[in-house]
């Protein structure tokens, strides 16, 4: 709004506005009026981000998936043929079963001192799609290789749930994890 206020004092602009009252910025009152608007715009914004942050962290502490790409080895969405969506509570958290077994073999390759490089061309030689149905890569294999979802959060938990990250804080997560946590 600074900038706004500038323009129309160096070269007499007048801006007209839609959805705000009307007020001139050639003008100490309307400069006023504009510099108020934008300060309770900026709260407005602020105020909104507290309160998704508290929402995620709340979902967070439950364990619950907070939104993203499909995990390889998790159902992702699926849709029937009207374009709804069916399996809701299941993304992210719900095991496909060959992918999870899949994603334990390769951990197993890693630990047993195999490359990834040899493990992204493996997989791509087999047609086993990435979980956003690209070929696989370096970068893509490593990061779901390391990504902490998959380590079981408690060995001693008998459901063996997955690990949640959120804002460096660990959480016990509502699906299943895949792999120990000394592996």
């Amino acid at each position: 709004h600074e900038g706004q206020i500038e323009l129309a004092e160096n070269f007499g602009i007048r801006y007209a506005y839609v959805a705000s009252p009307a007020f001139d910025l050639n003008t100490a009152s309307g400069r006023m009026i504009a510099r108020m608007l934008a300060a309770k715009d900026a709260t407005e914004a602020e105020e909104a981000s507290e309160r998704i942050a508290r929402a995620k962290l709340q979902t967070a502490e439950q364990g619950q998936y907070l939104g993203g790409y499909r995990a390889f080895g998790y159902e992702g969405a699926q849709y029937d043929d009207d374009g709804n969506l069916i399996n809701k509570g299941r993304i992210n958290i719900a095991l496909v079963p060959h992918e999870a077994e899949l994603y334990r073999t390769l951990v197993l390759r890693i630990i047993a001192g195999e490359r990834v490089s040899s493990i992204v061309k493996d997989l791509n030689k087999n047609n086993i799609p990435s979980p956003d149905g690209k070929q696989w890569t370096f970068g893509n294999t490593k990061r779901i290789l390391t990504k902490e979802r998959y380590v079981i959060f408690d060995d001693a938990d008998p459901e063996k749930r997955g690990t949640l990250l959120h804002r460096g804080k660990r959480y016990r997560a509502a699906w299943p994890g895949l792999i120990s946590r000394s592996q």
